[in-house]
């Protein structure tokens, strides 16, 4: 199911298909800094993540401050998830959507929605 989900979401945006690794993820780079990676655990559910930022010392009050004030604003609209990764420490979104809940035709605009709220949180 997210192979059709893959194929489907570059067809409409005039992709080539992503690279797939060894973890069975599928990377979209869609420009150098906007990464998505997109993977399956189970063929039914489709995850989406994409790291916003990375935290430096110097950065990292200001940008978990920007983000937080940011959220809550947006938390019933967003359908994706603002998330911490301490070990990382980058602020990563992430969506996850059940395939078989969403028609074809949607499949596109999952992928859309993510990208327009990862370019708001990546222009805090």
């Amino acid at each position: 199911m997210i192979e059709r989900w893959i194929e489907s979401v570059c067809s409409r945006a005039g992709w080539p298909l992503p690279f797939k690794n060894s973890e069975d993820k599928y990377r979209f780079r869609i420009e150098p800094d906007l990464i998505i990676d997109a993977w399956s655990p189970d063929e039914r559910t489709l995850i989406l993540h994409a790291p916003v930022v990375k935290l430096t010392r110097d950065t990292r009050d200001h940008a978990i401050r920007m983000a937080a004030t940011s959220v809550l604003p947006r938390i019933f609209k967003d359908s994706s998830v603002l998330s911490l990764d301490t070990a990382a420490q980058t602020l990563g979104l992430h969506r996850v959507v059940t395939l078989g809940a969403i028609r074809a035709s949607e499949f596109g605009d999952v992928m859309e929605n993510f990208i327009n709220d990862l370019a708001f949180y990546k222009s805090l």
